[in-house]
């Protein structure tokens, strides 16, 4: 049996696709794929083996098809990091490589850790992500555009077998946000290992260039699938949703002759069962799954949005007019913000309910994201602007249905006195956080509450990114603390160099 998969172009063979006449399964993204056409549906779930639920053996299963997940999938598809001896612009940096690095030494055979503690951390960083980030873009914070000092190359005995099971297209959330949004990172700092984003096709149809400039995040969700198709990682693509990882003990799978650590259950997005064996998982997830809630009544009604993107569409379909009211934003934070700005795009006033009086400066440097700064002035009242009205003492009690089809809102003063507010729609954007009900919390060394990488962290190695508690899992990324992509590479490089070492 031999042929290409024609949803995720990955090569069908009897290890990773089974036939029923002439339909194949493939197992790497549970896709239907048919030799030839034929005039009738042969639908799988006519078929007797699509009952049967198949478990496949994997070194690695990767939660997560984002920016940490595909450069996850980046190395362990067989490449590794070697120093080229390059100067790096910090003297102190520079003697540490030196002396303990020959030119095209793997950089994983000095010590990381010892390394990282040459550059100063920064909050929404792990010291592995920022001292990776000094090795791949040298200066960068003192705006020098400088070769990395670090080099990949192909290394086909480290690969080992993966599957990257992601909610959506390859992307993560970048493939959900509002496209017209502008990434807070340069595009140079945007990019994945192996593929420059002014060199990709996306980047070249959008006349990125190598200096870096905030882009459109529907540039950035368009490259990172590009990426996977032009750095040759569809094959260990599968989109679904895991429901279950579990500690498989003492098990081994004869066939392959290897460990069993966990088995990671789900389903596809055609709502097919999936089961893979695995020694290792890695948890790339991020912490957008779930946008928090407010808990208030009527926060689930259709005109009630938890993101910009949902918003934006449901404004460009109704399009309210002024005598419908404005739109209810609710949030601090940036995606408030988003949200702001997302109403005025579409001509309606935004009532903007808001804590604290600082505006957005505890977020950003302001004077580098004109945008933002624009909301920030008109928050604290340094501006105004006949499409904005924000205040700081009310909070949302109530969302519900009145007369003639009329959303209402109830807000509530400090005081508790409340107030009735006429509304063409609601945004209530106060962050998100990760959804890990797959696993049992009490090993991810939480407490109570949602992940959060500075006040409730997972709990896990700096050196090596596995779970504490959890031998043979790991976490990169959002989870791990680095909640940059510029930052993502070093638990990345972390936990694969761990993952290898111990198969």
């Amino acid at each position: 049996m031999s042929g290409v998969c024609g949803e995720c172009e990955g090569n069908l063979f009897p290890e990773n696709s089974f036939q029923c006449g002439e339909v194949f399964f493939h197992y790497g993204c549970g896709s239907i794929t048919r030799r030839c056409s034929s005039e009738f549906d042969c639908e799988m779930k006519e078929n007797p083996l699509s009952k049967r639920l198949h478990p496949i053996y994997k070194d690695v299963v990767i939660i997560g098809n984002g920016p940490s997940g595909l450069s996850m999938s980046y190395v362990l598809a067989g490449r590794a990091l070697t120093y080229n001896g390059r100067p790096h612009p910090d003297a102190i940096m520079d003697a540490a490589l030196r002396s303990t690095l020959r030119k095209d030494d793997f950089i994983t055979e000095s010590d990381l850790s010892n390394l990282a503690q040459c550059v100063e951390t920064r909050v929404g960083s792990s010291p592995l992500g920022h001292l990776l980030d000094h090795l791949v873009r040298p200066g960068a914070d003192a705006g020098l555009r400088l070769p990395p000092i670090v080099d990949w190359v192909d290394h086909p005995s480290r690969a080992l077998s993966h599957v990257v099971v992601g909610k959506g297209p390859p992307g993560g959330t970048w493939k959900k946000m509002d496209g017209r949004t502008m990434t807070l990172s340069l595009s140079s700092w945007m990019e994945l290992p192996g593929l420059p984003l002014h060199e990709s096709d996306v980047g070249k149809r959008e006349h990125v260039t190598a200096d870096g400039c905030r882009v459109a995040t529907s540039t950035i969700g368009d490259y990172y699938q590009e990426y996977v198709h032009k750095m040759g990682l569809q094959k260990y693509q599968r989109r679904g949703i895991v429901t279950s990882v579990s500690e498989y003990d003492d098990a081994v799978d004869a066939e392959n002759d290897k460990k069993i650590n966990w088995v990671v259950e789900g389903r596809d997005h055609h709502g097919r069962k999936f089961r893979y064996l695995s020694k290792y998982v890695v948890l790339a997830c991020g912490t957008t799954d779930s946008p928090n809630r407010l808990g208030v009544p009527g926060e689930r009604l259709p005109w009630v949005h938890h993101s910009t993107r949902d918003l934006d569409e449901f404004l460009r379909r109704q399009s309210p007019s002024e005598e419908e009211g404005p739109v209810l934003v609710v949030g601090s934070g940036l995606s408030a913000c988003d949200g702001v700005l997302c109403a005025q795009s579409h001509g309606s006033t935004a009532f903007h309910i808001f804590r604290g009086k600082q505006g957005l400066s505890r977020w950003l440097p302001l004077t580098a994201y004109p945008e933002y700064l624009s909301v920030h002035q008109l928050m604290t009242g340094a501006a105004t602007c006949p499409t904005y009205r924000g205040t700081g003492t009310l909070r949302l009690a109530r969302c519900h249905n009145g007369a003639n089809g009329r959303r209402l809102v109830t807000l509530e003063s400090t005081e508790g006195d409340p107030e009735v507010l006429e509304v063409s729609a609601a945004a209530i954007l106060v962050g998100s956080t990760a959804d890990l009900s797959f696993l049992p919390r009490d090993d991810l060394g939480l407490r109570k509450g949602a992940v959060d990488s500075r006040s409730n962290p997972l709990d896990i190695s700096l050196t090596t990114h596995q779970l504490n508690r959890l031998a043979n899992c790991y976490a990169v990324g959002p989870l791990a603390g680095d909640m940059f992509v510029r930052h993502i590479l070093g638990g990345v490089v972390a936990a694969a160099t761990h993952i290898q070492k111990t198969m």
